[in-house]
């Protein structure tokens, strides 16, 4: 048999092929961020917790760009960003502490950290920062340059992460650091959004579509033989 599909008929299909593939495939709408004061711009208070996320350990504030003397470039523009062992603790930080925060998210759908990291940068030191999504963990080693203290520039880090969990925490904090801990990680511009669903279509949604393709096919077919008959007559 063969079908001579119009104009018309032949943008319906397409419309209706498209949207399968969205159906098929999954599909997100415009990034939404999901962490509250991710840049730490809330307060610029050096002894009291960001607005959003919870101290792990010593309770610690912001550090401003100001306080350093703008030796390090602004990662996003702003004017604070998180020490892990500022100003609260001299410094200084020991093991496991840091800094996390709570979201909600849809389990099987993925989502993507996006964070700025640098250092003290203390001559010779390293450290090694935890980045924990959920039950996801992730290490970054922040080795120093020779450019001194408090002026290797930020540099930006990614993790995706499909969700497990209808809530979902994010933590840094510090695995191991030379010299006591004086070489502490630096924090700035945290950002956390849905990249991508995990949606299936329901049975439901598949028998919709496809009675609307069988219609569409049906209404071409008439459209021929309506056509072939006008001809003939």
């Amino acid at each position: 048999m063969n079908w001579k599909i119009d104009k018309s008929t032949k943008q319906l299909l397409c419309a209706a092929g498209a949207s399968f593939v969205l159906l098929a495939g999954g599909s997100s709408a415009g990034a939404v961020e999901l962490l509250v004061n991710g840049s730490f711009e809330a307060t610029s208070d050096h002894f009291t917790t960001p607005t959003g996320w919870t101290n792990i350990g010593h309770t610690e504030g912001v550090v401003t760009y100001a306080d350093i003397g703008n030796t390090i470039p602004s990662y996003d523009g702003g004017l604070n960003f998180y020490s892990i062992g500022g100003v609260a603790s001299n410094g200084h930080s020991s093991p496991g502490e840091g800094i996390s925060q709570t979201v909600a998210t849809t389990i099987g759908n993925t989502y993507r950290l996006t964070v700025g990291l640098s250092d003290e940068n203390g001559p010779n030191l390293s450290s090694v920062l935890n980045v924990a999504i959920g039950s996801q963990l992730n290490q970054v080693t922040l080795t120093a340059d020779s450019s001194g203290f408090f002026h290797r520039p930020f540099e930006t880090y990614t993790f995706d992460y499909v969700a497990t969990s209808s809530l979902t925490t994010i933590s840094f904090t510090l695995f191991s650091s030379t010299d006591s801990g004086n070489n502490d990680p630096l924090i700035d511009g945290v950002s956390f959004e849905q990249i991508a669903t995990g949606a299936v279509p329901e049975p439901s949604t598949w028998a919709m579509m496809m009675l609307g393709f069988a219609g569409l096919g049906f209404m071409a077919y008439r459209r021929r033989n309506q056509g072939a008959t006008l001809r003939a007559a």
